[in-house]
C-alpha cells in the first residue's frame, strides 16, 4: 500500500478537539485504504458475494459528509448520487431500494470518487467551524446538536474502515493502515 501521512490517534484535548482529531483520524485512514488503486481496483467487489467496493464506501462517506453539512447549515438534505432506476438494486415506482439501505449499487463508482469525498470532507469541516458542539441543526433536524452529528460520523466511518481493511487486503494483499 502505497505510504499515506496519518495524524496519531488523539488521546488528549478538549471535547470538541477529540472529536475533530478522531473523524480526521477516520477520514485518514479511508484515504490509506484507498490510496495508491486506480479506478479499476476502486471498483473490485473484492468480498463476494457482497457488491461492496472501496469506491462505493467512497461515495457513501462522501454522501455522509454532505447531508451532515447540509443538516447543520440549514440547507435541503439531498444525495449526490441518483439512484438507479432499473431492477438491478435501484428504486422502482418511487418505492425502497430493492436491497434496502446497504444496497452498495446505488453508489456506482466512476473516477472522480476521491476527489468529490475530499471535497465533502472539506465542507463539513468548513460547517463545523462555525459551529459549537451544543449548536442545534436548524429546521426539521433541530433535535440533532453538531455533537451528535459528530460522533455519528466518526462511528460510521470506524464500522467503513473496517470493511476498507478487509477489501484493500483482498484487493493487492495490503494490510495496515
Amino acid at each position: 500500500m502505497t505510504a499515506v501521512e496519518r495524524r496519531p490517534q488523539p488521546y488528549a484535548g478538549s471535547e470538541r478537539e477529540l472529536l475533530l482529531e478522531w473523524l480526521e483520524f477516520q477520514r485518514e485512514t479511508l484515504a490509506a485504504k484507498c490510496s495508491g488503486l486506480g479506478g479499476e481496483a476502486l471498483n473490485t467487489q473484492a468480498a463476494p458475494p457482497s457488491t461492496l467496493t472501496l469506491g462505493r464506501l467512497l461515495r457513501h462517506l462522501a454522501d455522509m459528509e454532505r447531508m451532515d453539512a447540509q443538516i447543520l447549515s440549514g440547507g435541503d438534505v439531498n444525495s449526490l448520487y441518483e439512484r438507479a432506476a432499473d431492477g438491478d438494486g435501484g428504486v422502482e415506482d418511487g418505492g425502497e431500494p430493492d436491497g434496502g439501505m446497504y444496497d452498495w449499487s446505488l453508489y456506482d463508482v466512476d473516477d472522480d470518487a476521491l476527489t468529490v469525498w475530499r471535497e465533502q470532507c472539506e465542507w463539513l469541516r468548513d460547517v463545523v467551524a462555525g459551529k459549537d458542539l451544543d449548536d442545534h441543526a436548524p429546521g426539521d433536524y433541530a433535535v440533532l446538536t453538531v455533537r451528535s452529528v459528530l460522533l455519528a460520523l466518526v462511528t460510521e466511518y470506524a464500522r467503513h474502515n473496517g470493511h476498507a481493511d478487509l477489501l484493500r487486503e483482498r484487493i493487492d494483499g495490503s494490510v495496515g493502515y
